[in-house]
């Protein structure tokens, strides 16, 4: 499953067209739309049980509303609606102003796309950090979350947090409703700048067209998704077989704790999703040398690589 959310309808009418989706008429909350009977492609790689899975992977779009509040209620409301979380791709896509840029009246910003690396919650301080589990070649971008529409360039709140450049009202609450059921490398933030802090200039046609005429990287987007989404399926949210009592040596060997095997775990699923062979990652620790290791200090030097590669 991959669950798209938008905080407005412009948003995400060109992604409706594109991924030919159809509307719920069994929810009743929030605005939802679904690919009931979308034909999606389907890779030379994946063999016949895993093309029929893909064939049949579900994408639902959810308009939640713009704010902070109601964007928590709706990705609250979906997700603990779900089954096997595992395989939920969560994919939040919507318009930002940059409040670090050129404030001319036609920005040399305008319409960038960027991949969001770090966001933060204006009015808590708290902050979220999405895995990147794909490098679309995209610009990364750190997002301020803030209750109102912003009617200025936003220096002030940029002198505040001079990494982040970008400013939107639903990105920091999507990303702490979606921690309480997701991890982060099931989170991806994609913003396309409409404006350089002038909210009451957007107009709903200049919200169409900046997210429209980013329709394809989109489609990529949700197609790797739906990839992983698959595989997550097909694993039943675990590491293969074969390689869990490789796993338990390993972490044996490294005189890891249970905590440090939990994390060891979580990110070989990273590697193995971003299709990297963890069998010869492993085993490329005993074949130089460096496993076993001589206590849990040298242990966490090992995870700390690992860490690294996924």
């Amino acid at each position: 499953m991959v669950l798209i959310t938008t905080a407005l309808y412009q948003e995400a009418e060109p992604l409706i067209r594109a991924l030919h989706l159809k509307r719920d008429m069994t929810e009743k909350h929030f605005q939802t739309f679904t690919n009931i009977s979308s034909e999606v492609h389907v890779s030379e790689d994946y063999s016949n049980e895993s093309a029929d899975s893909y064939a049949n992977a579900s994408v639902r779009l959810i308009i939640t509303g713009p704010g902070m509040l109601p964007a928590a209620v709706a990705v609250t409301n979906a997700l603990s609606h779900m089954e096997n979380l595992d395989a939920v791709q969560l994919l939040s896509i919507g318009t930002c102003a940059n409040i670090a840029g050129d404030d001319e009246d036609q920005p040399a910003f305008l319409h960038d796309l960027y991949q969001i690396v770090g966001i933060a919650d204006s009015t808590t301080g708290q902050r979220f950090y999405p895995d990147l589990l794909f490098n679309y070649g995209l610009p990364e971008g750190m997002l301020v979350t803030g209750p109102v529409v912003l009617n200025d360039s936003g220096a002030e709140l940029h002198a505040q947090y001079p990494a982040f450049s970008l400013y939107d009202m639903e990105g920091a609450a999507i990303a702490k409703a979606a921690s309480v059921f997701l991890g982060p490398h099931q989170e991806t933030f994609l913003r396309v700048v409409t404006d350089a802090g002038h909210g009451d200039a957007v107009t709903q046609t200049l919200v169409r067209d900046a997210v429209g005429g980013k329709v394809e990287t989109f489609l990529q987007v949700v197609d790797n998704l739906r990839a992983i989404s698959i595989k997550e399926t097909l694993a039943g949210g675990k590491l293969p077989e074969f390689t869990l009592s490789m796993v338990d040596k390993f972490a044996h060997d490294a005189h890891m704790s249970v905590t440090m095997k939990n994390q060891l775990v979580q990110y070989l699923r990273y590697l193995s999703l971003s299709g990297q062979d963890i069998f010869t990652i492993l085993q490329s620790y005993y074949d130089d040398g460096r496993l076993p290791t001589r206590d849990r200090r040298e242990g966490k030097n090992v995870l700390e690589e690992i860490q690294k590669l996924a």
